[in-house]
């Protein structure tokens, strides 16, 4: 079964392709505002592409905002054929958002250089 969901917000962060044989991973992370008793707040998530999906990130960069689809995958941890649970006894789990598109919505603002025209001189009052 998988779970699907949908988010949209800027991208925070984008890593490096990571290759491990011929598995290729790319990760990335969507700051999502959202308002908590009056104050503006930011939820991060991190998102993975596998393979060939990761040419969905060539046109992105960081401050981009973004709509992105994605499964949500969970698995537990399986070492030598038995789950792994931790120092409580709790079986760890790890769940991971794997982009299944992701749309650019915008670029950020260009921000404006200052004015860099040269001053006219100043008139200086000296006598000589």
């Amino acid at each position: 079964m998988k779970v699907q969901s949908e988010l949209t917000g800027v991208v925070h962060k984008i890593y490096g392709l990571e290759e491990r044989g011929n598995f290729k991973i790319k990760e990335f992370v969507v700051r999502v505002a959202y308002e908590l008793n009056g104050e503006e707040n930011f939820n991060y998530f991190p998102i993975q592409l596998f393979g060939d999906a990761i040419d969905m990130l060539d046109d992105i960069n960081s401050g981009d905002t973004v709509k992105v689809k994605f499964d949500i995958r969970g698995k537990n941890w399986v070492k030598n054929g038995s789950v792994q649970v931790d120092k409580k006894g709790k079986d760890v789990v790890f769940v991971n958002l794997v982009a299944t598109s992701v749309e650019l919505l915008s670029k950020p603002e260009p921000s404006t250089p200052p004015d860099s025209s040269p001053s006219p001189p100043e008139e200086d009052d000296l006598p000589f």
